[in-house]
């Protein structure tokens, strides 16, 4: 992996998308849904600067509920860029890691009404001659259904 610069991390927002109304802190643990060459070892959160980078990687359908979440970084708050070896679509989603625990600013939920499932192939990094051909999602269409700013649900 490949941490963040100081720099890139004052200057971002983090989202964290989740099928869960409530949350208000998280913890980095291995991921349950993850593909076949995965990390299978380094506890993190899974993340992303744009929402819809995360819509082209997790199993969604349409009319799907998910809760956005904006994580509440810290001078302790770590991010990293996984290597290919460690996430082989990252290239394609754009998935970050927070190594560490944080708080969660619920910023909305969105509405999944569309989506198709593309295929799409990368190389293995570790393996000359080997391709794997995996699904993402591709032309996802959402709208929000909800939206908060610092706590309250706007009208």
């Amino acid at each position: 992996m490949i941490p963040l610069n100081k720099d890139e991390i004052q200057s971002s927002k983090f989202y964290f998308l989740s099928d869960k109304s409530n949350l208000t802190r998280i913890y980095p643990r291995v991921p349950k849904r993850r593909m076949r060459y995965e990390d299978s070892k380094t506890k993190r959160i899974c993340c992303v600067k744009r929402i819809y980078s995360a819509l082209k990687a997790i199993p969604i359908h349409n009319g799907m509920d998910l809760y956005i979440y904006e994580i509440q970084k810290t001078n302790r708050t770590k991010f990293a860029q996984p290597e290919l070896t460690e996430v082989l679509d990252s290239r394609i989603t754009h998935e970050l890691w927070c190594l560490t625990r944080v708080n969660l600013k619920k910023v909305g939920k969105i509405k999944i009404t569309s989506s198709e499932l593309d295929w799409t192939k990368e190389k293995l990094p570790w393996e000359e001659n080997k391709v794997l051909h995996f699904e993402l999602n591709k032309n996802v269409t959402y709208h929000w259904v909800e939206k908060y700013k610092d706590g309250v649900q706007l009208k």
